[in-house]
């Protein structure tokens, strides 16, 4: 924050290609404001902060993003805000290459037209156009959501999470979604299913979600979203569990059949992150 140059301070997530070959991404503080920022990093390393978040009624009034940015079919950038708006909710935006920024929609918390608050993972462009995203809290049970949103900016909210009880078992959604090869949407849950210790899932386009995985004690609290190799497995991390309890690596089918593959100890402990197929 100190560098007029580059203001901004703790990018929480990672970067993305836009079409013109530059990479653009979030900071969750920072700025005028330290309410965040949207910043373009070329090859050679040189920043421009596109977007300072402001304060409440301004174009830019959401606050602290904590997720990435996804590329639109359009040569727009798209993402959300976990606070801001005038609910104090977080937002949906949409931004040109130059920085021009547009809000799309305000989350509205427990009820009202757009249940969810706090999304935190970066959405994912489905194969129909749409945008799906995830929020941690909010929905009429407060235990988190899954949207569907327009590049116009019409949102509609998909499954509200119940916790550990049917019929969407989970709560706090934190990372984003995968789009898998069938066409579906698989996630996790941080928190929730029969043990409380979080779960996966999968979501048709249309919303219909099934619980796949309801973790235990040995693999427990997944933090980071899925990642899906070229031979159909699903992969990831979560932050506790194990033997010593200090997380593990895993992998499952698209059916929800789970393989421990890392029992992480004290030299290597609590993974947050997802995992990239190398």
């Amino acid at each position: 924050v100190a560098s007029k140059l580059n203001r901004g301070g703790w990018p929480k997530a990672g970067l993305i290609q836009g079409l013109d070959g530059n990479y653009y991404g979030t900071t969750s503080t920072g700025g005028t404001n330290n309410f965040g920022t949207i910043f373009r990093l070329t090859d050679d390393g040189v920043l421009t902060t596109l977007v300072q978040f402001g304060t409440s009624g301004t174009l830019n009034d959401g606050k602290n993003p904590e997720g990435g940015l996804v590329l639109g079919p359009d040569g727009n950038l798209y993402g959300t805000t976990s606070y801001g708006g005038s609910t104090n909710y977080g937002t949906v935006f949409r931004m040109t290459p130059g920085g021009v920024l547009t809000q799309l929609a305000v989350f509205t918390g427990l009820s009202g037209a757009k249940k969810g608050s706090n999304p935190c993972g970066a959405m994912v462009l489905g194969n129909d156009g749409n945008f799906y995203g995830t929020t941690k809290a909010g929905g009429s049970n407060g235990r988190g959501t899954i949207f569907r949103i327009t590049a116009a900016g019409v949102l509609t909210t998909l499954v509200e999470f119940t916790d550990t009880s049917a019929p969407n078992l989970g709560s706090g959604p934190v990372a984003g979604l995968l789009l898998g090869n069938d066409g579906n949407f698989y996630g996790t849950t941080e928190y929730g299913g029969g043990s409380g210790h979080g779960t996966v899932f999968k979501m048709t386009p249309a919303g219909l979600l099934t619980t796949l995985v309801q973790f235990g004690t040995s693999n427990s609290n997944p933090y980071g979203g899925l990642v899906q190799s070229h031979d159909g497995w699903l992969y990831g991390t979560t932050r506790g569990g194990g033997s010593d309890n200090k997380g593990t690596a895993f992998k499952m089918t698209p059916g929800g059949s789970v393989t421990t593959l890392v029992q992480f100890s004290n030299s290597n402990c609590y993974p947050y992150a997802e995992l990239v197929e190398g």
